[in-house]
């Protein structure tokens, strides 16, 4: 776990975080409210803001990332910068192994997503979504 250039991670009471789990926030804000829970081998890097909320939990092997490489042809990709965009996961929210959430997305309270899947888009509240890209799967009633 590192905060550097400016950047701040901040834990809740009891929250939980694995062995080999990276935590890092360069120049951004990081974080996970109290009761939580991240797995063994997840990758959090926050560059701008991830706020991820109460009584989560976060399977094994999850990458959470509030950035990517900017792209534009012609320029090796280490020297074009980033495009980052806030991430925002909500309370009770269940993460399976190897899912990946990308910058911008906002996942409400008490949604799962489903292992392996890559959230590109929003997940509302109470909402079971999952694939590559995620799509919703079931709804609570």
């Amino acid at each position: 776990m590192k905060a550097t250039n400016g950047g701040c991670v901040a834990l809740g009471q009891r929250t939980v975080i694995d062995r080999h789990a990276t935590l890092i926030a360069k120049y951004g804000d990081l974080s996970i409210g109290p009761d939580g829970y991240v797995g063994h081998g997840c990758t959090i890097i926050a560059r701008q803001s991830i706020r991820i909320g109460a009584d989560c939990l976060i399977a094994e092997y999850v990458t959470i990332r509030d950035q990517n490489h900017d792209y534009k042809s012609g320029r090796p990709t280490r020297k074009q910068g980033f495009v980052c965009a806030d991430i925002a996961i909500g309370d009770n929210v269940w993460i399976g192994a190897k899912a990946t959430i990308l910058p911008g997305v906002t996942i409400g309270d008490n949604a799962v997503i489903a292992a392996n899947a890559v959230v590109t888009g929003d997940v509302a509240a109470n909402t079971v979504v999952g694939g590559v890209p995620a799509r919703v799967l079931k709804t609570a009633p």
